[in-house]
C-alpha cells in the first residue's frame, strides 16, 4: 500500500502524520522522478532506502539519499548525473558504490548508489542495523503511489521514538553499529529498547576490532549532536569509554566531566552571533570532526585523563596529526598560561605576537580558555582579535619589525646566521612592551652588537 493510501486509512494520528510527510516529500520531487525514469529506461530495479526515509518521516531535513539496486548501479548513476549536470564520483569502486553530488536550487544533495547486499530487497533490509533504517520505497513513477516497504516494523519504532535492532546478529555483524546506535539515540532523541540495549552491550567486545578511523568518525558525529554530553553519558553507561580512550585516571568523576562538557557546549553556543568565531568553530579537522567537537572532547578528556593520550589519539582513534596536536595541547593545558594575553589586548601587535608565540594551536587554546573561564572577554572583541590576527599574517607569520635586509643594511657586520635569532628576540621584547617601534628595535640591535664586539 502506498504512503498516500496508508495516510488515508484510519491509522492513529501519529502514524498518519508520519506518512503524510513522506507523501509530501515524494510528490513533485523532480530529481527523484527523473532518476526513476532513467532507471526504467535502463531496466534497473532501484529503491530509496534507509536514513533518508527515516528523516522524511520524522520531519527532519534530508540531504543524503541512499539508493539500492539489483546489479551494478554505476551506469544509472553516471547517466543520471549527466542529465542533472551533477558531479559523479566513486566511493568504493570494488564494491561498485558511487555518489552523485547534486545542487538543486540553494540546496546540496548527496545520492549514494550501491548494489543490494542480498538477493532481494527484503533480505537486504533485514541485514541493516536498526529497524528505523530498514525502510525502502521502489524508485518507480509515480513515486507517491509506490508502497513503503517496512518488513521489520520500523515505522512503529519511529512513532515510539525507539531504537530496535533488525535482528539478533545486527550488531555483532558490525560492532561499529553500537556507536552508531548511541549517535542515533542522541541525535534523534530516541530511547533504546531493552533488547537493543542488551544486544549493544553484548557486541561491545567487538568494538576493539573495528577500524580506528570508523570509531573516530562515529565519535565525531556523537560530539556534533545538540547535547554531546548525553552521547558521552550513554557511551559510559554501555561501558564503551575504555574501548575509545583506554583506562581512565582513578580520580575520574563522570558527572563532573559531563558537567564540564555541558558548560562548554553552552558557552560555545554563545559564539553563534560572531561570524568569525563561528567560522573558527566550524573549521574541519578530520572527516566528522570540527574545532567545536575537538574543544568539547578536550574538556572531557581533561577530566578522563587517559593513561596514554598519544596512543589513544594515534592508535585507538587514528586522529589526524592536526587534530592530535590540538588535543595534546588542550588536555594538559594550564589555563593560567593564557592569562598574559589579556594584559596586552589594548596593543594589537603585541597581542598578535603573543598568539603567534603559542604555536599552531594558539587559537584553539584561546577558544578553550574563553569557553572554560567564561566572560573573560566580550565575544565581539574576541572575534575582532581573531580577525585582526588573520589579517596581520604574511606567509603564515607576523612580519618582523626589521627584515633581514634592513638589519644587514643598518649593521653590515652582522652574521647572516644571527639574523633569525635577533628577530625572535625583538618579537619577544615587543610582547613584553620593551620594544614598540622600528627605532626601538634598531637601538636594541645596536646595543647587542656593541656588546658582542666588546
Amino acid at each position: 500500500m502506498s504512503p498516500a493510501q496508508l495516510a488515508r486509512r484510519e491509522e492513529p494520528h501519529a502514524m498518519r502524520v508520519l506518512l503524510a510527510r513522506l507523501n509530501n516529500y515524494l510528490s513533485g520531487n523532480t530529481p527523484l522522478e527523473d532518476l526513476a525514469s532513467t532507471a526504467a529506461e535502463q531496466g534497473m530495479l532501484c529503491w530509496i532506502v534507509g536514513g533518508a526515509l527515516r528523516d522524511v518521516l520524522l520531519g527532519r531535513p534530508v540531504s543524503d539519499i541512499d539508493l539500492a539496486t539489483v546489479g551494478d548501479p554505476t551506469e544509472l548513476a553516471r547517466t543520471w548525473a549527466r542529465k542533472q549536470q551533477a558531479h559523479w564520483f566513486w566511493l568504493d569502486e570494488p564494491r561498485r558504490q558511487s555518489r552523485v553530488l547534486l545542487r538543486y536550487g540553494q540546496l546540496e544533495f548527496f545520492f549514494d548508489f550501491a548494489p543490494l547486499r542480498a538477493e532481494t530487497i527484503q533480505q537486504d533490509l533485514a541485514l541493516r542495523d536498526f529497524t528505523i533504517n530498514a525502510l525502502a520505497i521502489p524508485l518507480q513513477t509515480p513515486l507517491m503511489d509506490q508502497p513503503l516497504l517496512d518488513f521489520v516494523d520500523g515505522v512503529s519504532d519511529l512513532k515510539l521514538g525507539q531504537l530496535s535492532c533488525c535482528g539478533p546478529s545486527s550488531l555483532s555483524d558490525d560492532p561499529l553499529r553500537v556507536l552508531k546506535g548511541v549517535r542515533h539515540s542522541v541525535s534523534l532523541d530516541f530511547h533504546l529498547s531493552d533488547t537493543c540495549r542488551t544486544q549493544m552491550k553484548a557486541a561491545i567486545p567487538g568494538v576493539d576490532h573495528v577500524a580506528a578511523e570508523r570509531k573516530r568518525n562515529e565519535l565525531g558525529r556523537i560530539l556534533s549532536a545538540t547535547d554531546p554530553s548525553e552521547g558521552l553519558r550513554q557511551l559510559a553507561g554501555l561501558g564503551l569509554l575504555p574501548c575509545l580512550f583506554g583506562p581512565a585516571d582513578r580520580s575520574f568523576d563522570l558527572d563532573v566531566a559531563l558537567a564540564e562538557v555541558q558548560s562548554l557546549t553552552a558557552e560555545l553556543n554563545r559564539f553563534a552571533d560572531q561570524a568569525t568565531l563561528v567560522a573558527e568553530l566550524q573549521a574541519g579537522f578530520d572527516e566528522t570532526l570540527d574545532r567545536r567537537s575537538l574543544l568539547l572532547l578536550a574538556g572531557f578528556l581533561k577530566h578522563y585523563q587517559p593513561a596514554d593520550l598519544v596512543a589513544v589519539l594515534n592508535e585507538n582513534l587514528r586522529f589526524s596529526r592536526k587534530s592530535a596536536s590540538v588535543l595534546c595541547a588542550l588536555v594538559p593545558l594550564d589555563l593560567s598560561d593564557i592569562d598574559p594575553l589579556f594584559k596586552v589586548l589594548d596593543h594589537s601587535r603585541r597581542a598578535f605576537l603573543w598568539i603567534e608565540s603559542r604555536g599552531t594551536t594558539a587559537l584553539d587554546q584561546i577558544l578553550f580558555y574563553v569557553a572554560t573561564q567564561k566572560n573573560t572577554i566580550p565575544l565581539e572583541m574576541l572575534g575582532q582579535l581573531f580577525e585582526g590576527y588573520a589579517q596581520s599574517l604574511e606567509h603564515d607569520r607576523i612580519p618582523h619589525l626589521l627584515t633581514g635586509g634592513m638589519i644587514l643594511k643598518k649593521f653590515p657586520d652582522v652574521s647572516r646566521h644571527n639574523i633569525g635569532t635577533f628577530q625572535k628576540q625583538i618579537k619577544d621584547l615587543e610582547i613584553e612592551g620593551e620594544i614598540r617601534s622600528r627605532k626601538d628595535a634598531e637601538r636594541y640591535l645596536a646595543a647587542e652588537i656593541s656588546i658582542d664586539k666588546d
